[in-house]
């Protein structure tokens, strides 16, 4: 078995960070670390959902399965995840969960509009209809309640998430179960909407032949030919001037080898480096799903060191 061998230990640094999104540079690991690091993300990072809906009163137009499928997807708010436990590690009754392990939201949404009988079911106006959002969802846990949209420049009623419409005299009553659990069981425990990674390019240029009038014409083809605007042109030459918006796709170098101008562009990824683009759905803070998921995956190293022979140094 060969061992790879990195100059340090693995490093973060930080790019750009925002309430629902993080991004950030994984450095002196390989491609194995990288995706169980965005897999975990994904899959293991626990959250709370809605889990059980009871309904007590539904004459909407939605059945019962369609809305409880909605609402398991209405992300909540699990900073406190840690707290509960799982529902097969507590000691309470499946049928009558404890606040250790679950938390219940309540909804009574009652449209009590008459409505005109004579008027033509498809021309109802919208002042006859009442739109039940999650922010008629009512927490019996001040630490689990709905997330709502997290743009700052909408107004105040995009910020709620659509549960149901209700026309004139149209009720939704239910009691609805939130447990903690993780993407591996179901994606409505899955703390993020995005998490990918990639690879940092490297490019260099060299030219092989002295500039000249059909040479200039021939660089500029090849700078439009970018599509993520890598390169721009300085005068009589190729200046790289964002290099980070490369994703190797080669259209640089395909025009250059058809043109055949003379110069030589070579696109490279920097070894053992990653960045990592991840965007929270609002349950978790992205720097709460970071160190989670570091986390986790420190103690599934740990567990495997924890069988390996005492004379294995491996893993540390």
């Amino acid at each position: 078995m060969n061992e790879r061998k990195f100059d340090s230990t693995p490093e973060i640094q930080i790019l750009e960070i925002e309430r629902d999104s993080i991004k950030f540079k994984l450095s002196n690991v390989d491609t194995s670390f990288a995706n169980a690091l965005r897999r975990i993300m994904i899959a293991e990072v626990p959250t709370m959902a809605i889990d059980l809906v009871e309904f007590e009163v539904n004459t909407s137009i939605l059945n019962d399965e369609f809305l409880a499928h909605r609402l398991g997807l209405i992300p909540l708010t699990s900073s406190s995840v840690d707290e509960f436990r799982y529902t097969r590690d507590c000691d309470c009754e499946l049928d009558d969960p404890c606040g250790k392990c679950s938390v219940i939201l309540n909804l009574d949404v009652w449209n009590k509009s008459s409505g005109d009988q004579s008027m033509d079911r498809n021309a109802k106006t919208d002042a006859e209809t009442q739109l039940v959002t999650s922010d008629h969802l009512k927490s019996a846990d001040p630490r689990v309640t709905p997330v709502h949209s997290m743009d700052d420049d909408q107004d105040d009623t995009s910020h709620k998430i659509l549960i149901a419409k209700l026309g004139p005299d149209q009720r939704l009553k239910f009691k609805a179960i939130a447990k903690k659990g993780f993407g591996q069981e179901h994606a409505k425990w899955s703390p993020v909407c995005v998490a990918t990674y990639r690879f940092v390019p490297k490019i260099k240029i060299s030219y092989q032949s002295p500039n000249s009038e059909k040479t200039q014409s021939a660089y500029s083809k090849i700078v439009d030919s970018c599509p993520a605007r890598v390169f721009k042109m300085n005068q009589d030459r190729i200046e790289i001037e964002n290099e980070d918006r490369c994703f190797f796709c080669e259209e640089c170098t395909k025009k250059a080898n058809e043109l055949d101008a003379g110069i030589n562009i070579a696109i490279e990824s920097e070894p053992n480096t990653f960045v990592f683009s991840v965007e929270s759905t609002g349950a978790l803070k992205p720097t709460e799903i970071v160190l989670s998921a570091l986390r986790i995956l420190k103690e599934k190293l740990r567990a495997i060191h924890g069988r390996l022979p005492e004379d294995n140094d491996l893993i540390r």
